[in-house]
């Protein structure tokens, strides 16, 4: 649900005002910068089930920093905050009190998302070689979302071969493109190709949202499909039709 009364604002009925947009952004960004702390960064959300700082891109400290950055880039607002300082403080903490093994090949999670969002901010070279080994040499995920797996992994690549045009990216980005693929079959039951997604219970499960699902997966492949052979493209773009039908049946079926 989108909205919820008690938590939300009823949206007003007013004409679109860009200076207004840009003050609401600033003291969003004000309150931001106010609010933190250098070694805990900001606190967590009363409705977050979670202990300790969170520091990855999903609902941490590194997605903070980077919203901060853009925002930024784009002079959308102009934070106080030092993104570089404290895109790096992230790491650090996360290295010093994370185990590498709970998160490794996690995009939203672990070291690889902190690191995609400090070599955007900073451009450093050790930290590119460092998101490329972990990306590189990450074994297979079997989990096939964006949140724990391959996706994820692959969504970063293809981030870094964007910005940098290096080709170590691009053949990174269809290695784990390629092993999505493989995972990517005909299920008979809903007459599409689909994924199963092995996540927090034994069974396989089908999931079609953003993050531990379809949808998530598909928006991989589509950025994969513009650099791909017209033949393996036109396929990714029929299977996702035909999968798209799946939630359309599924409202109407409500």
């Amino acid at each position: 649900m989108l909205y919820e009364p008690k938590r939300h604002e009823v949206l007003a009925d007013i004409a679109w005002d860009d200076r207004l947009a840009r003050d609401v952004i600033g003291e969003i960004v004000a309150e931001t910068d106010d609010r933190y702390d250098h070694h805990q960064f900001w606190p967590v959300h009363v409705r977050d089930e979670a202990k300790g700082v969170l520091k990855g891109l999903w609902f941490g400290a590194a997605g903070v920093v980077w919203a901060l950055h853009y925002l930024r880039e784009c002079r959308a607002a102009q934070p106080r905050l030092d993104c570089a300082e404290a895109i790096a403080r992230v790491r650090t903490k996360f290295l010093a009190e994370e185990d590498p093994k709970v998160y490794a090949g996690s995009f939203l999670m672990g070291e690889i998302g902190i690191l995609l969002a400090h070599w955007r901010i900073t451009r450093e070279r050790f930290i590119e070689d460092r998101l490329f080994k972990l990306i590189a040499d990450n074994v297979e995920q079997p989990t096939d979302e964006l949140m724990w797996g391959a996706p994820g992994t692959a969504l970063a690549a293809s981030f870094m071969f964007e910005w940098t045009k290096e080709e170590r990216w691009r053949d990174t980005f269809l290695k784990k493109v390629e092993e999505l693929w493989s995972r990517w079959k005909y299920r008979s039951e809903q007459n599409s190709f689909l994924w199963r997604q092995r996540l927090y219970q034994p069974a396989p499960r089908i999931f079609l949202g953003p993050v531990h699902g379809f949808s998530g997966n598909a928006f991989v492949m589509m950025r994969a499909a513009s650099i791909m052979k017209s033949a393996r493209r036109e396929e990714i773009y029929d299977r996702i039709a035909v999968a798209k039908e799946i939630e359309q049946r599924k409202k109407h079926d409500e």
